[in-house]
């Protein structure tokens, strides 16, 4: 099985906020930061990725609007971090070798929270290697940015009391990979040879301040080399459980690497390791140029993963409610026939951003493909449908009431669509300037 640091195709981002002078705990109350107003978004108010990129670095952010009220007031928040829940965010931006952490209500943009810290940390990539999140907000890992060659810091912060609890160091590289809900355990990922992309998943045991003996791996896939690249992520609601997906574009591979989230790694059955990873093999085509059309969708109810790559007509299923990570069976896979026209170089370098999306009666699965929306049969996983074929788009999404779809592109807007029929209703081209994708929409 291949895999590499954990990744999305989402460039980076450049978060400027200013440093809080003083040391850790000093706050800021709910509704006293500086010129933030309170904003109430209605039932269906879409929250957009803005600034696409197609692999530079560029400045994001997230525009809260409604589409039914599109001259109404809009809300624009960083792109930081975000918890399973959509309900926080949390954002660290380094200034005069300290770092400010400010945690943000992401229903009414106020200032929840902000606290500083010394040394230089960035959630700029959103939860990749360098930042880490556990489910429920409450614990955030960050990555110091400086590293010495051979060496990695760490610190862990309790978001909710507003301080730093630990501060870890290591010898070797390592990078980001988990944080398990209670903030007990960090999942790493340790580069065992310089000058290549292959590592060892490892745990590290917080309240015992080291690394727990032995690796993380697929108990039916032991011995395979680690490497890859890591192409989108789902989370379990209740964050016990990262999905992740991966590519190789050097061997024409890519795999859901599922692992458990637990708190407690001590022995199990006799084993040294809780059975908490699972690979599960994907299907391929012919290019693997087109493998980063991969897109990974959830079921509301946790119990089934989809991942779609309309690009190269590939689809697979697999049901992932289990306790024990060893249990999933491979998933149930087919093959359907995508579009016949060339791919283009800006068709090759085209990012998706949540660029599949369930129904919320469960009985359409909507992809980004090349061109246009494919629909397809969660059940059966044919394709029941195709929508504006000739359009491009690079995320998509339903509203709560399953009645419209919104494609989003950077060129366009946002397309709202009658997610039966696939007719275009309107276009909206404001207030979000590049579009990429819906991260939620408000219930």
């Amino acid at each position: 099985m291949n895999k590499r640091t954990f990744f999305w195709l989402a460039g980076l981002l450049s978060l400027q906020l200013p440093l809080v002078a003083a040391c850790g705990g000093n706050f800021t109350q709910p509704g006293t930061s500086p010129g933030t107003s309170i904003h109430a978004p209605a039932a269906g108010s879409l929250y957009i990725l803005d600034g696409y990129t197609a692999g530079r670095k560029t400045t994001q952010q997230i525009v809260e609007f409604n589409p039914a009220q599109v001259n109404a007031t809009t809300m624009t928040l960083p792109a930081g971090l975000t918890s399973v829940d959509h309900q926080r965010i949390y954002t660290a931006a380094t200034s005069g070798g300290r770092t400010k952490i400010t945690v943000l209500d992401a229903r009414t943009g106020v200032t929840l929270r902000a606290f500083s810290i010394p040394g230089t940390y960035s959630t700029s990539d959103r939860g990749v290697t360098d930042s880490m999140l556990s489910g429920d907000g409450h614990w955030l890992a960050l990555r110091a940015l400086d590293q010495s060659p051979g060496t990695t810091s760490i610190v862990l912060l309790d978001t909710q009391a507003g301080k730093l609890v630990k501060t870890i160091h290591l010898n070797g590289e390592f990078t980001l990979d988990a944080l398990s809900p209670g903030g007990k355990i960090l999942y790493l990922l340790e580069y065992y040879e310089r000058g290549t992309s292959h590592y060892n998943v490892r745990a590290y045991n917080i309240a015992a301040g080291q690394l727990a003996e032995g690796l993380i791996a697929d108990k039916r896939q032991l011995g395979e080399n680690m490497q890859g690249e890591a192409l989108t992520r789902q989370m379990a609601a209740d964050g016990s459980t990262a999905y992740t997906l991966y590519i190789n574009t050097a061997t024409n591979t890519a795999f859901i690497h599922i692992l458990k989230l637990p708190d407690d790694i001590s022995q199990n059955s006799g084993t040294p390791w809780p059975v908490i990873a699972r690979c599960l093999d994907l299907p391929v085509g012919r290019s693997a140029a087109l493998l980063h059309y991969y897109t990974l969708t959830l079921s509301a109810n946790g119990s089934t993963l989809f991942a779609v790559n309309a690009a190269l007509g590939l689809v697979g299923r697999a049901s992932v409610k289990t306790e024990n990570a060893f249990d999933i069976d491979d998933p149930k896979t087919d093959h359907f026939t995508p579009e016949k026209s060339l791919v283009s170089g800006n068709d090759q370098a085209r990012l998706l951003h949540n660029g599949a999306a369930l129904s919320p009666d469960g009985s359409r699965l909507y992809v980004v493909g090349l061109h246009g929306i494919w629909v397809l049969n969660p059940d059966s996983l044919h394709v029941q449908s195709t929508y504006m074929q000739k359009q491009i788009f690079t995320g998509v999404a339903v509203s709560p009431d399953g009645s419209t779809l919104y494609a989003v592109s950077p060129e366009t807007g946002i397309t709202l669509l009658d997610a039966r029929s696939g007719q275009a209703q309107q276009v909206l081209k404001s207030p979000a300037h590049a579009p990429w994708g819906v991260e939620w929409i408000s219930k």
